[in-house]
């Protein structure tokens, strides 16, 4: 949980600097990219693992990271 949003916050880090849209897009990409490769195995394991304690770590994990992405969503500046 903590690595992939530390990854995320290090990204969009870089969005200051970047001198052209093109480059802005390749960061904002690239944060999408880590917050699926986080979410997607997570929510696969949330819907189908037939151990209850996975379902709920997974369940877990994927709201912490789900809600980060969301409060990321909602800043203007990146609009």
């Amino acid at each position: 949980i903590d690595g992939t949003i530390d990854t995320c916050k290090s990204l969009l880090n870089l969005l200051p600097s970047c001198k052209t849209p093109k480059e802005k897009h390749d960061v904002l990409d690239s944060c999408s990219n880590v917050l699926c490769l986080f979410l997607d195995p997570a929510e696969f394991v949330r819907q189908v693992h037939p151990v209850t304690e996975y379902k709920n770590s997974a369940l877990h994990s994927f709201g912490k990271v789900n809600e980060y992405m969301c409060e990321v969503n909602s800043r203007r500046e990146l609009y």
